[in-house]
């Protein structure tokens, strides 16, 4: 049974567009539950954002495509702190990077390879500004 309802209180899904390609990635931070609930919000049919999401083995992070939302997202169950976490961050960010560009028609070879290395350091780059951006809130709200 499908519904579509609102979650008024869902944590935030973080976009980073990707203007070459006029698309944007979506970066969350929290559990698979808040991260259905976020992408609900962004128009996503519950039943699709929960097959996507499916709870199995979901620990350091996870990376999805819905095709029929275009919905590109990356979970992580925290921001970032230890070089494990951001190790994980990276790795879901390769996963992004490799899908993406392959969905456009792009298959990784020599010759491509730097079009991805460059989609993939503009997206790190990118999910750094917002990680620092939160942790410099969260530290301001606390002091």
């Amino acid at each position: 049974m499908s519904k579509k309802s609102i979650i008024k209180k869902a944590k935030e899904m973080h976009r980073i567009s990707v203007p070459i390609y006029r698309d944007t990635m979506n970066l969350f931070f929290g559990t698979l539950d808040e991260a259905i609930d976020a992408a609900v919000n962004d128009g996503v049919n519950r039943d699709a954002a929960e097959y996507a999401f499916a709870k199995k083995k979901f620990v350091n992070g996870r990376f999805r495509f819905i095709p029929d939302y275009c919905y590109w997202v990356i979970m992580l169950p925290e921001v970032p702190e230890s070089i494990a976490q951001f190790g994980t961050m990276v790795h879901e960010l390769e996963h992004f990077v490799f899908f993406f560009l392959k969905e456009r028609g792009m298959d990784h070879v020599a010759e491509s390879d730097e079009a991805y290395a460059y989609l993939f350091e503009y997206m790190y780059c990118e999910s750094m500004r917002i990680i620092n951006e939160l942790k410099e809130k969260e530290n301001g709200e606390r002091g």
